[in-house]
């Protein structure tokens, strides 16, 4: 399978591969006290307290071929 590129509002993008994990996380999450978004390291944040999502390759592909 060929690697996808996704881009958000931004201007961020990557590439999303067949064996990626991306994390999510809702912003209406409490966070633990002394934690925000404007933190440097945001993203382990969210690694941590979000979910894991698998598949997604298969998800967005699915998409592309239809």
């Amino acid at each position: 399978m060929n690697s996808l590129y996704v881009a958000n509002e931004n201007g961020d993008w990557w590439i999303l591969s067949p064996d990626d994990v991306i994390y999510v996380m809702s912003a209406n999450k409490i966070l633990p006290e002394g934690i925000s978004d404007a933190d440097d390291k945001f993203e382990q944040v969210i690694m941590e307290h979000g979910t894991v999502v698998q598949n997604l390759y298969e998800d967005l592909a699915s998409i592309l071929d239809s």
